[in-house]
């Protein structure tokens, strides 16, 4: 088996792995995996689109006002039109969805630790630049198309 081959066979079984035990955790707090992904950006950019978090999850803006329309009625979010174009909406996080968001964080921060147990921080940073590369070459190849 080439390297590469076993680089992505390795990295779809640890993907499938941290995303039950990450489901898991999300499902005891009361919220799903597509909750916390919108929550987070939410949390990073106060001014963020539909169309912006469809763009930055990679998936269609259907999903993300369904996402949107379940944390509205969850208290965590609300949509606002925007002062600049009233065709866009802003998606704003509430003081609860922060509140919650906080709490939530604690849980999969202690988990993603957990997941890096003894793994250096050179070995870390090094993964991250590999993954980052690789995400670069499928945007490029994606371009090229």
């Amino acid at each position: 088996m080439h390297m590469f081959q076993t680089l992505y066979h390795e990295l779809v079984l640890t993907n499938r792995t941290f995303e039950a035990q990450l489901n898991a955790i999300l499902e005891q707090q009361g919220i799903h995996r597509s909750d916390w992904s919108v929550l987070y950006y939410l949390i990073m950019d106060e001014q963020l689109t539909s169309a912006e978090i469809a763009k930055l999850l990679a998936i269609e803006k259907p999903n993300v006002t369904r996402i949107m329309k379940n944390l509205v009625a969850m208290g965590y979010a609300r949509v606002e039109p925007s002062t600049e174009d009233k065709r866009k909406k802003h998606l704003l996080i509430t003081n609860e969805g922060r509140a919650m968001y906080a709490e939530v964080r604690t849980y999969v921060d202690q988990f993603e630790l957990e997941s890096m147990k003894d793994i250096p921080t050179e070995h870390q940073q090094l993964f991250i630049e590999t993954l980052n590369q690789i995400q670069q070459n499928l945007l490029k190849r994606a371009g090229d198309k």
